[in-house]
């Protein structure tokens, strides 16, 4: 059987984090007179910290914030006392535990985002999973959900958020069709059904001349 040197050893057990501080932590114990126990302990613990910083920025990678905004930046001294006693409660990760839902509301630039976000990284540190979206709702009503994780590799539609949507059809008609008939047609059709709502108005819309047909789009 081949022997191995040491390092060869922490490289094939993948003990990378003590192979960083082995020399370090050898003179630091033979200056200080620390015991085998002590010693081996240090070591230990510089592989642990190692694996936790690790899984630490594997989870940051997964979330794909815009930006790694922390609690470091954040402004929370010109908040009002009362809001920044409840941000450091959340801070704590207690609200993770007792699955409880946030909402922070409040006009463009008082730092929404940044909170959301600040959360999210101490919510990695504490080693939860997070996942760091945008929703959109559209003009005919559909949710769409961007997500900056890789988790997922393309945007999210949810067509069934909300209770009413807007369903486009494409209608076809020939050449000899008159244009202003058509329209008043299509526009009778479409506000003849009974699930129409009035709110957003039905549109007729000519899209394009085809190769065969006048391309209408109802909305």
């Amino acid at each position: 059987m081949t022997s191995l040197s040491l390092n060869e050893q922490l490289k094939k057990l993948r003990l990378l984090g003590i192979l960083e501080t082995y020399e370090a932590r050898l003179s630091s114990a033979r200056e200080n007179g620390l015991s085998h126990s002590e010693w081996l302990s240090l070591l230990l613990q510089d592989e642990i910290q190692r694996r936790e910083g690790q899984a630490l920025q594997a989870r940051l990678k997964r979330a794909k914030f815009d930006q790694n905004q922390t609690f470091e930046e954040y402004e929370l001294g010109r908040y009002p006392l009362k809001v920044q006693h409840l941000v450091r409660d959340l801070m704590g990760g207690l609200y993770l535990k007792e699955h409880q839902h946030l909402l922070a509301v409040g006009p463009t630039g008082t730092g929404k985002t940044h909170l959301a976000s600040a959360l999210g990284y101490a919510a990695c540190q504490q080693v939860h999973a997070v996942l760091f979206t945008t929703a959109i709702d559209t003009t005919d009503n559909r949710r769409i959900i961007v997500p900056n994780s890789s988790i997922f590799g393309a945007v999210i539609e949810n067509i069934t958020f909300h209770a009413v949507r807007r369903a486009d059809i494409a209608v076809g008609t020939a050449y000899s069709a008159d244009i202003d008939q058509t329209r008043a047609i299509l526009d009778k059709a479409v506000r003849s059904v009974a699930l129409v709502v009035p709110a957003p108005a039905p549109e007729v819309i000519l899209t394009d001349l085809g190769a065969s047909s006048v391309n209408w789009q109802v909305r």
